[in-house]
């Protein structure tokens, strides 16, 4: 015997799907209310067609469609969410809880109105969509869509690395661990709009269980030119987590002159101990008979000559 069971389903909402919106490594809270149009309770409900119950979905060994009866006393709904694809649904389950908070009816407008808290905890930024779908076996299926936001996380640390002069690199270091007992796989890039002269090694590998010392994460810094604020922002990722770091170059520290010897030799000492000479520049001046090089009207005669 195969028993064959024929559900409804509704047509989608012709309202915007709800969006929710949360900070990687954060967490939020929102209502979310769906509304089921049908012939539930008929012209003359009776106090048992009123009364109904709402519980989440069963797992597939205690599914609702086996030994159940097509025709129970009272009218039960059960509901998930579902994902995209079994990939978006590893990554995604244990971001998102769904609980029912309040259930109520309009026997005139045949409708029932389900408001459910959704608490959302995402661990890195992404984009989601998910779908709530909320089941009957009496009377259909209804699926109300969700869309999903996580935006960048917070800064975890600011890290200042001070340069040591054009063309040259000068680098700092951290350590890093996975935030359980095993090792997790990472990866270590800059988001678009770092500067080139940032760099970070190693840009994978393995995080050591927190117990450990940790791996060495390197970050340095290779300047091309003077008066340049450089910025850029480091990502370290594992499949849980998502590390942002703002890493700033800082121009060379000045250096005190007092103790710099000069490259040359400026103090003439060979000359200290010759006799100064003095010049007669009147006498001297008398003497000439033309301009000089200096002079605007170069080699022009001093004096008129008389014929």
């Amino acid at each position: 015997m195969y028993p064959i069971i024929g559900l409804p389903q509704a047509p989608p909402p012709k309202s915007s799907p709800v969006v929710i919106r949360c900070q990687a490594n954060k967490r939020t809270e929102e209502k979310v209310e769906v509304t089921m149009v049908g012939s539930f309770f008929g012209p003359r409900p009776s106090p048992d067609l009123t009364e109904f119950l709402v519980f989440p979905k069963r797992n597939s060994s205690n599914s609702i469609y086996e030994d159940v009866d097509v025709t129970p006393k009272r009218r039960e709904f059960e509901y998930e969410i579902e994902f995209e694809s079994e990939e978006t649904k590893s990554s995604l389950e244990s971001t998102v809880t769904l609980y029912l908070f309040r259930k109520h009816f309009d026997v005139k407008s045949e409708l029932i109105s389900l408001v459910f808290n959704l608490v959302f905890t995402p661990r890195k930024p992404f984009r989601a969509h998910i779908t709530l779908k909320v089941e009957c076996i009496t009377d259909g299926i209804w699926k109300f869509p969700i869309t999903l936001i996580a935006t960048e996380p917070e800064v975890e640390d600011v890290i200042n690395i001070q340069g040591i002069g054009l063309f040259k690199t000068s680098v700092t270091e951290f350590r890093l661990t996975s935030q359980t007992r095993y090792y997790e796989a990472f990866e270590a890039h800059f988001l678009p709009g770092s500067d080139r002269e940032f760099f970070v090694k190693p840009h994978s590998g393995e995080l050591p269980p927190f117990y450990t010392k940790g791996i060495v994460i390197v970050v340095g810094f290779k300047p091309r030119m003077y008066s340049k604020k450089y910025q850029a922002t480091l990502v370290i990722q594992t499949d849980e987590i998502y590390w942002l770091y703002e890493i700033n170059g800082l121009p060379p520290s000045p250096r005190s002159m007092i103790h710099v010897k000069p490259k040359i030799d400026a103090t003439n000492k060979i000359y200290d101990c010759m006799p100064p000479i003095r010049h007669n520049f009147i006498r001297e001046n008398a003497k000439l008979r033309s301009t000089g090089v200096s002079s605007t009207v170069k080699g022009a005669p001093l004096f008129k000559k008389h014929k």
